[in-house]
């Protein structure tokens, strides 16, 4: 009769259900033996608590070559690669601005989108202890304001390996300064997936918001390309005001 399943039928349609040979679910559960909050908290979250921050710039002595370097990193918001970028012309001492070159998108013809931005006093305490180092290292002539002591005439496809490139003189490498950062988070015993100066980027938007400033400051000084990226940090930042204690703040790592 039309319409009827026969016995083959039904048993063809049994060899087709994507669940039937599936085993029951298992109790995957596994106890840790102790209260895991702050384990569970360390993995998700991608910022440094006020106090974790105070300790990583503490760990570097100001008048050290690497104190500057992340010190810009963290002010302005940059990506790793980005202070490596800076020249020496990108600073003005008499009008207090300096240029920093965004990175993020690769499809612009200069492989960077330029911003001007003020200098406060901190960020220029840092400039010229940069260039105390230049002296020191007698590099004068190369143009940058974190250079390599290496030269190198010829370059990579990549396009940072140009980037950091002009006529030989070169930046210093994007991986040296993940591996100095690395190696003080982990003497600081900094949770795992927080030993990347990436963090910095991210720390320094919610701190921000914290500090009730405005989202579209934030947005700018950052490079966002729309505010509701910026909006990602709101609900981390009304957390984290608590946690804003006069000693972060005198250290100049709030606003």
């Amino acid at each position: 009769m039309s319409g009827t399943l026969s016995v083959r039928d039904g048993k063809k349609l049994a060899r087709k259900n994507p669940l039937a040979d599936k085993p029951a679910r298992v109790n995957t559960i596994i106890r840790r033996g102790y209260f895991a909050g702050q384990e569970i908290i360390d993995k998700t979250r991608m910022h440094l608590e006020p106090a974790e921050l105070q300790r990583f710039f503490s760990y570097l002595p100001v008048t050290s070559f690497w104190y500057p370097y992340f010190f810009v990193q963290y002010f302005y918001g940059c990506r790793l690669s980005e202070p490596a970028l800076l020249l020496d012309e990108d600073i003005s001492l008499d009008k207090q601005q300096i240029v920093i070159r965004r990175l993020k998108k690769v499809s612009e013809a200069a492989g960077y989108k330029e911003h001007v931005y003020p200098m406060d006093p901190r960020v220029l305490e840092c400039v010229k202890t940069a260039q105390r180092w230049k002296v020191h290292r007698e590099q004068q002539d190369n143009p940058f304001l974190f250079p390599s002591q290496r030269r190198r005439a010829k370059t990579g496809a990549e396009r940072l390996s140009q980037l950091r490139n002009i006529d030989g003189w070169q930046a210093v490498s994007r991986f040296t300064a993940h591996r100095v950062f690395k190696a003080i988070a982990k003497a600081l015993k900094l949770p795992d997936n927080l030993q990347h100066s990436h963090v910095l980027r991210h720390t320094r938007a919610t701190l921000l918001l914290a500090s009730g400033v405005a989202e579209e400051q934030v947005q700018y000084l950052l490079g966002h390309s729309n505010v509701q990226m910026t909006r990602r940090y709101l609900g981390v930042a009304e957390s984290m005001r608590d946690a804003l204690n006069s000693e972060v703040l005198r250290k100049g790592l709030g606003l």
